[in-house]
């Protein structure tokens, strides 16, 4: 039995030599409950207590606490520290893999205290299936530990599949390099009868499905339903069964209920005063009424301008009313009762369910709420009167914007300003055989495509009556485009695109001007075409490390996102001069067509999810002096019924998501450049996915219609203060 030590012990220092001798001590401590047994629980007490490391193929350098400042609890702690490390995730500890067992659960608990951290600032604890040797990864992952003196308590869970042939390991690392006490540690074995809620034949159609770790650990009691006592597993309002929560619906008659509740909160809530009739900012700041939104500057902060010439600073919600559908096919079995009435033609959108494009039937679980909540869906009948409690609703919590892709009566209505959104023409695609073109949602539209601004504005004059209306702030222009995250990938995956492709042959045009002869190029390149037409017609996908190579794949990068935002900003002064253009939002992104963006939009939408904007904008230099608007956010809830994590954005509480919702908005706000932001979105997904499988529990108000309320407290309240914190202690300029 071998154990690395990094440096000489410190305080009470455990000795190979006792390790050894108390080797025979270590056994498993059965518990009373059936199926579960005890591999290790100590308090680290005494320095014979070795138990840890009997299981141990690696250590950092320990010892037992004797400095009182480290102790977690009790008298002693375990200390770990590999602060002198130089490697980039130095280990604190490893189990050996023998010590898991196909068909077990495992259970890790400890609590801990940070004494010293590298500059990484974290540590995580993890259990593990390498993914280089057919396992799955991380089974569960923890990051813990981000600053001196943090005390905390851990729990890892993980199971080891009945069939695996991937050795499983439970270690704990840090980020270039910790010292940090541990206490009270227990790894607990189980019993495990769940493996088929790992079956992707039995759960598809969803991005995320509840074994994910961020939505429950795996020793939560659903994994002890069997499975034909799980399904189905909605109720008949699109609700998980096996989940309870406060304004759980139960019957219809709860509807009533919850309008009763909603009526009497929304009169506890005061109106927010000093705004006009569109949500601008009446104050001792004035601008010229134009009739229509405009843009200004107050105290070198950029604002939107009311047509009434106010300050509007956007706070706004995406897909306000709008229903949701989740697939049927071959998923009955899923749903507990289905109304006839609410069953729907529809379309794959998933690759891993159905091919996309693939007809299909799909089912609105709010539509039929709607309809018993309220006596109409809104769709068939009922739709002014939709419309009107959709913008009450919006207004009266504050909120004062409705976002893309909003139910379309509610903009019509023209009592709430909105984003006009659409899509670009699609009729051609960047075709390549290069891997680098991640294709994101969909392969990149080619814009070089003939007549594309034309096409556009085709589709923008469908929409005249509401792009000209006063209530519109601006007109967006499609939604997350396959922007590389890397400059130059555009171009040098157009190589190994087909000869007729349109941005190629505009590629070719831009070589041939600037080298003329394609020797010249081949020359630059380090590349042996023929000639031109050989430049054209060669699909061999081809790359190069010269500077003249990366060069000229920047600089057509920068000719193609010109082409588009010019196109884009031209169709839309053509059908509305005075109205906004909002670049595409960019989701994923590089500093080439963001700077562009920046030059020719008015304003530049991005997609931030993160903790803050602050840390997710990541304005390149070069960026014109050009206002941002945040397109989407969110914090989801992961402790409901939705299965669906979106990393930092989930939320194990709603104390923890009201705090991260004021946090965000306030960096927002104080923010100069940065002139709204619209939370994604208005209703909960449904458990079961969209047609394309995202199921997350976004909304503020849930499947069933009924409002977060303190949630929408919470935005009421930044909604009341945001003109101030956004020119808080800024003398007039």
């Amino acid at each position: 039995m071998a154990y690395k030590f990094l440096k000489p012990q410190l305080y009470l220092s455990i000795s190979v030599k006792r390790l050894f001798a108390t080797t025979a001590l270590f056994l498993f401590a059965l518990l009373s409950n059936a199926g579960e047994k005890v591999l290790v629980e100590t308090g680290f007490e005494s320095p014979d207590d070795v138990q840890i490391l009997e299981i141990a193929d690696y250590t950092s350098a320990i010892a037992q606490a004797g400095d009182k400042s480290e102790v977690v609890s009790g008298e002693n702690s375990l200390v770990l520290d590999n602060m002198s490390s130089r490697d980039k995730f130095p280990m604190l500890f490893s189990f050996k893999p023998e010590t898991f067992k196909n068909g077990k659960l495992y259970i890790c608990t400890f609590d801990y205290k940070v004494i010293k951290l590298g500059e990484g600032k974290s540590n995580h604890v993890y259990f593990h299936r390498d993914k280089k040797r057919g396992g799955e990864g991380f089974l569960d992952y923890i990051k813990f530990g981000r600053k001196v003196g943090e005390k905390g308590s851990i729990k890892c869970v993980a199971r080891v599949p009945a069939d695996s042939k991937i050795p499983t390991r439970l270690a704990m690392t840090s980020y270039k390099g910790s010292r940090i006490a541990i206490d009270n540690f227990k790894l607990v074995e189980r019993d495990w009868n769940g493996d088929w809620f790992f079956d992707k034949k039995i759960f598809f159609g969803v991005k995320n499905t509840l074994v994910e770790r961020n939505f429950t650990k795996l020793d939560d009691p659903i994994f002890e339903i069997p499975r034909d006592k799980f399904f189905p597993m909605l109720d008949q309002y699109g609700q998980f069964r096996h989940r309870q929560w406060k304004g759980k619906i139960t019957c219809d008659e709860d509807f009533q209920k919850r309008l009763d509740e909603e009526k009497k909160f929304n009169a506890s809530l005061k109106k927010i005063e000093d705004r006009d009739k569109y949500g601008g900012w009446i104050s001792k700041y004035k601008f010229q009424p134009t009739g229509k939104f405009n843009l200004a500057k107050i105290n070198d902060k950029w604002f939107f301008v009311t047509p009434e010439g106010n300050p509007f600073w956007s706070l706004g919600c995406n897909a306000v009313g709008s229903p949701s559908y989740t697939t049927l096919d071959e998923r009955e079995f899923y749903f507990s009762e289905l109304d006839k009435n609410y069953i729907f033609p529809g379309t794959h959108h998933s690759k891993g369910y159905g091919k996309p494009g693939e007809k299909s039937r799909v089912y609105s679980f709010t539509r039929r709420n709607d309809f018993i909540k309220y006596g109409s869906d809104g769709h068939r009948d009922g739709k002014m009167e939709k419309a009107k409690r959709l913008v009450d609703r919006l207004q009266k919590w504050g909120l004062n914007t409705l976002g893309a892709w909003s139910y379309n009566p509610a903009l019509e209505s023209q009592r709430m300003p909105y984003i006009i959104q659409v899509n670009s023409p699609r009729d051609i695609l960047i075709k390549t055989s290069s891997s680098e073109m991640i294709s994101h949602w969909s392969s990149m539209p080619d814009f070089f495509m003939p007549n594309f601004q034309e096409k556009l504005e085709s589709i923008l004059e469908k929409n005249r009556a509401l792009i000209e209306s006063p209530y519109c702030i601006g007109v967006l222009v499609d939604n997350e485009l396959s922007w590389q995250s890397k400059s130059g990938v555009l171009g040098n995956a157009l190589l190994s695109s087909p000869p007729d492709q349109p941005a190629k042959i505009e590629f070719c045009k831009m070589l041939r001007k600037k080298y003329s002869d394609i020797e010249k190029l081949n020359e630059a390149w380090k590349f042996d075409y023929k000639d031109w037409d050989d430049f054209l017609s060669n699909t061999d996908f081809k790359t190069s490390d010269t500077p003249a190579f990366s060069g000229d794949m920047d600089s057509f990068e920068k000719i193609f996102a010109e082409k588009y935002f010019s196109a884009c900003r031209n169709a839309v002064k053509k059908i509305s001069p005075g109205t906004l253009y909002i670049s595409c939002r960019f989701a994923w992104r590089n500093p080439i067509p963001v700077i562009v963006a920046s030059k020719i939009c008015d304003v530049v939408a991005m997609n931030l999810y993160g903790l803050l904007p602050s840390e997710k904008t990541n304005i390149p230099e070069g960026f014109a002096d050009t206002p941002i608007m945040i397109g989407e956010f969110t914090f989801a809830r992961i402790d409901k019924g939705n299965f669906g994590v979106y990393g930092a954005c989930a939320c194990r509480s709603q104390k923890e998501r009201i705090s991260r919702y004021k946090d965000y908005i306030t960096d927002a706000l104080n923010n100069p450049k940065i002139i709204g932001a619209h939370w994604f979105a208005w209703a909960d997904q449904p458990v079961t996915g969209r047609p394309d499988g995202e199921n997350y529990a976004f909304g503020i108000v849930d499947i069933c219609d009924t409002p977060e309320y303190p949630m929408v407290k919470a935005m009421h309240e930044i909604s009341s203060k945001m003109y101030a914190i956004r020119n808080a202690d800024k003398k007039d300029k």
